[in-house]
This record gives structure tokens, sequence and C-alpha cells, in this order.
């Protein structure tokens, strides 16, 4: 499972530009695209949105996925 960093520098890449020229179209600096593609990134969600948005990508929220117990006890099966 790829990061939403990997995606970002893969897709990037793959445009031609480097992080200062990213940063220039998605409004904001090199750092900030530096930690989004280093999974560093602690900001604000509009930068993250530009900068998505600027790779044809876009963050979703859904409902978590959480194991049932029954599922749980599988896969963490005890062998005697």
């Amino acid at each position: 499972m790829s990061t939403i960093g990997q995606q970002c520098r893969d897709r990037r890449k793959a445009r031609g530009w480097n992080q200062t020229e990213a940063a220039k179209k998605a409004k904001t600096t090199r750092s900030v695209i530096s930690a989004i593609e280093n999974d560093r990134y602690r900001g604000a969600l509009w930068a993250l949105n530009n900068y998505l948005g600027l790779l044809g990508l876009e963050l979703t929220v859904k409902d978590a996925e959480r194991p049932t117990w029954d599922e749980l006890d599988e896969l963490f099966k005890y062998e005697e």
C-alpha cells in the first residue's frame, strides 16, 4: 500500500515538476511539498487539498472498518 506522500511524489515526477515548481502551482512552499511527500506534514488541510487537487487526487473520509471479535480471534489464533 503506497502512502499519500508516495502517490504525490509519483504524480509530481510524472508531470516533470520539481518540488519548487509544484509548490508555486499549489500556492504553497517547497517545504510543505517536501513534508507531504515524506509523510511528515502536520499543517493545514487546505494546503494538502490544494496539492492533491493539482495532482488529480482527492482526500476522502469514510467510516472506519474494524474487525469483529471473531475476526480478531481468527487473526491472532493462539496455537497450543
